[in-house]
């Protein structure tokens, strides 16, 4: 499955998938207070898939499937220094993301067989390549927990974004 990002922030935007052309998610943030945002992940029908309070220091909390979590115990590190980042799916699988250092996109493992199952890709103006949007490519199988790595990605994405100072 091709999903698109309709503007190249990982925090507001439609997500379309590629083949249909309809809508998959409506993410947008808000500010709650002056040092924290509340970025919700919906569905087509408008019903809160996801939400995710992000302070401006530390990683927050989310909701998914009406259990609060910290981030830090739902998408967990590998270690001390690791960029990678951890989630067990409802599916009862363990899976990794791992950031691509060259091209700041992410793929996400499978930690049982070691495939890759999802890719992230950067938005592209066309200077030297054919113009196109931010997006994720996720193995069709995984459909089932698509709300677990969409949610996933949006974390990674922005907080990469934040270290990174990429807008």
């Amino acid at each position: 499955m091709k999903l698109v990002f309709q503007r190249n922030s990982p925090t507001n935007t439609l997500v379309i998938d590629a083949a249909t052309d309809d809508v998959v998610y409506n993410i947008s943030t808000t500010s709650t207070r002056i040092v924290s945002q509340k970025t919700t992940i919906r569905d087509v029908r408008w019903r809160e898939i996801a939400h995710w309070n992000n302070p401006r220091i530390g990683l927050g909390e989310i909701t998914l499937r009406g259990e609060t979590k910290a981030v830090s115990d739902w998408l967990h590190k590998d270690g001390r220094f690791s960029s990678t980042r951890k989630f067990l799916a409802p599916n009862g699988k363990m899976y990794a993301w791992h950031e691509i250092l060259s091209s700041l996109n992410f793929k996400l493992i499978d930690c049982q067989t070691g495939q890759e199952v999802a890719r992230s890709h950067r938005s592209s103006s066309g200077v030297f390549s054919t113009p196109r949007k931010m997006g994720l490519e996720v193995a069709d199988e995984l459909e089932p927990i698509l709300d677990d790595i969409m949610l996933s990605f949006i974390i990674l994405e922005r907080n990469m974004r934040d270290s990174t100072g990429i807008s």
